[in-house]
Parts: C-alpha cells; sequence; structure tokens
C-alpha cells in the first residue's frame, strides 16, 4: 500500500494508478474511449461534419452549375416540350459516372446526393459515438431515426 501511495505522488494525478496487468484490456479500453467521446467532443465532431458536407455540397453544385452554364447556357430552352430525366441520372451509379465524366448536371445531383447523406452521416456518428460510450438509451433512440431516415430515402414516404 505504501508503494503504491508513493508512485500516486509520484505521478501528481491524485489518482490511484494501475498496472495494465490488474485490469482487463476490455476495461482499459472502454474506459479510454467512453472519455474520448465525451459531449463536448461528439458535438465537435458533428458540427464539423455537418458544416463540412454542407459546403463541399454546395461547392459541387455550385461547379456543376458553372460548367452546366459554361456548355449550355447559350442554347435557346424549349418550353413546349418535355424532356424527362436521362436513365443514367436515375442511380447513384449512374450520377458518379456522369459526374466523374464532368457533367455538369452529374456534378449538381452529385452535390444533391452529399447534401442529402450529410444528415445521415450525422446519425451514423453519433450511433458510433454513443455505442463506445455504452449509452444504450442513445443507441436506440439513433437506430431508430437512423431506420426512419433509410426507409425514408429507399421506401418512400411513411
Amino acid at each position: 500500500m505504501a508503494k503504491e501511495s508513493a508512485d500516486n505522488k509520484s505521478q501528481g494525478s491524485g489518482r490511484p494508478s494501475f498496472d495494465d496487468s490488474s485490469r482487463g484490456m476490455d476495461e482499459n479500453w472502454d474506459a479510454d474511449v467512453s472519455r474520448d467521446w465525451d459531449d463536448e467532443r461528439l458535438g465537435s465532431v458533428v458540427a464539423r461534419l455537418l458544416r463540412t458536407g454542407v459546403v463541399f455540397a454546395a461547392t459541387l453544385v455550385f461547379l456543376g452549375g458553372m460548367i452546366y452554364l459554361l456548355r449550355h447556357g447559350s442554347e435557346d430552352a424549349n418550353y413546349g416540350l418535355f424532356q424527362g430525366q436521362r436513365s443514367s441520372f436515375r442511380s447513384v451509379s449512374g450520377i458518379f459516372s456522369e459526374a466523374f465524366s464532368f457533367s455538369g448536371r452529374g456534378i449538381v445531383l452529385l452535390g444533391i446526393l452529399v447534401l442529402v447523406a450529410t444528415p445521415v452521416l450525422r446519425v451514423v456518428t453519433c450511433l458510433w459515438a454513443f455505442l463506445h460510450q455504452r449509452d444504450w438509451t442513445y443507441v436506440a433512440v439513433s437506430l431508430t431515426v437512423l431506420g426512419f431516415l433509410l426507409a425514408s430515402l429507399f421506401i418512400g414516404p411513411l
């Protein structure tokens, strides 16, 4: 006991010291992770994620709009004839292939996809943090919200 007390004073932390052999690896890891993902850090990460997602989406839409206007800005609009979207714009893989071929419309639609994915990534990030904190109430809430988001994206309005 005297040795442990001397070790605590030499560390200057005021907390009891534990060597790794006295606790399991899982206990050390869980303590570190739950300390790492406190509410302040989670809020900071989520704010940065949302800000980055919105700025990136807006940049893509702006650049795609500029490319579209440079290529098609001088064309006359025919409002008497309705033309639907090409089939390549009706799937996520089609939007990616159009965007990577520098189609203005494809880049705009990719920006909209990034904008839609941003809140989904927010919920996934919160879910991951709550899992590591072992906060089961918020894990359940995050899973419910994620389920509703994914259902509305893939199934349609409920």
